[in-house]
């Protein structure tokens, strides 16, 4: 198997403060990093980005959730 790079993008719905979706779209990227990494994906392949809900998948209004909203995107180039 060939070097690979991982991105990992972690969101958040529109339910509670934009700082603490920031904070949530964080951990939810940095455990399925660990997650990845558990089951031997190198650290050095994995870059981690956090959206909050500055990108949902469905448009939503505030405080309404939504679980699609709620999500960590991997990919693998």
């Amino acid at each position: 198997a060939g070097a690979h790079e991982v991105l990992i993008a972690g969101h958040a719905d529109r339910v509670g403060q934009a700082d603490n979706n920031q904070a949530l779209s964080q951990r939810r990227s940095r455990a399925v990093a660990q997650a990845l990494q558990a089951h031997g994906v190198p650290a050095r392949a994995i870059t981690l980005k956090a959206f909050g809900e500055a990108q949902p998948l469905v448009s939503t209004p505030d405080n309404v959730p939504n679980h699609s909203n709620r999500r960590a995107l991997i990919v693998v180039r």
